[in-house]
């Protein structure tokens, strides 16, 4: 038998942070958003569903931003891709591949909400590793940003254009919203399934 040194292939724990998340502030201005929600308002929408179907666990309604719609969605596409490398280089250090997933636009009207729940598991989405949620206005009340350590909820305080940047494996959720309209955008970025 040869001796041989072993090889660690995992990066040095002193610069890894699993349990941070990421704040950008005025990720898009207002300008911005406004040419967004322009682009997005004749997008098809449709009812946010879950795969446990549990209709008074998520109440919103959804849209996907075609990513292969460069001309059109390409510099929001970009503009994600740009803060979700840096918070992960600065934090987790995931190997990430790229998009998979379109971005989604949510709208939670009054009383919407999606409860605790993760941005992994199932079958289809096991190759989240890490989320991004966007505020695109802030005239509403209620639907809170929430993080779930433990017995401590944590919440996140977003303005409009900021964006809460985290592992897709944190415990989160939107409280119900009790005035207003919560606009955001969602985006997820993949790397090989867990498993």
């Amino acid at each position: 038998m040869v001796d041989r040194p072993m090889e660690s292939y995992l990066v040095d724990y002193e610069d890894v942070h699993l349990e941070n998340w990421y704040i950008v502030r005025d990720m898009f201005s207002d300008a911005e958003i406004a040419r967004l929600l322009n682009q997005v308002d004749p997008l098809p929408s449709k009812d946010a569903t879950t795969v446990a179907k549990d209709d008074d666990y998520r109440a919103s309604t959804i849209k996907w931003l075609p990513k292969f719609k460069s001309d059109e969605y390409g510099w929001v596409y970009k503009r994600i891709f740009h803060w979700i490398d840096i918070a992960n280089e600065e934090n987790w250090k995931f190997d990430i591949i790229g998009l998979q997933d379109d971005t989604q636009y949510t709208e939670y009207y009054e009383g919407g909400k999606y409860d605790w729940h993760m941005d992994i598991l199932g079958r289809c989405i096991n190759h989240r590793k890490i989320s991004l949620s966007c505020n695109l206005n802030s005239n509403f009340t209620g639907g809170e940003f929430q993080f779930k350590f433990g017995k401590d909820t944590t919440e996140i305080m977003l303005e409009k254009g900021d964006a809460v940047i985290f592992p897709s494996f944190f415990l989160h959720r939107i409280t119900p919203v009790t005035d207003g309209v919560r606009k955001s955008l969602v985006q997820w970025i993949s790397g090989k399934p867990y498993k």
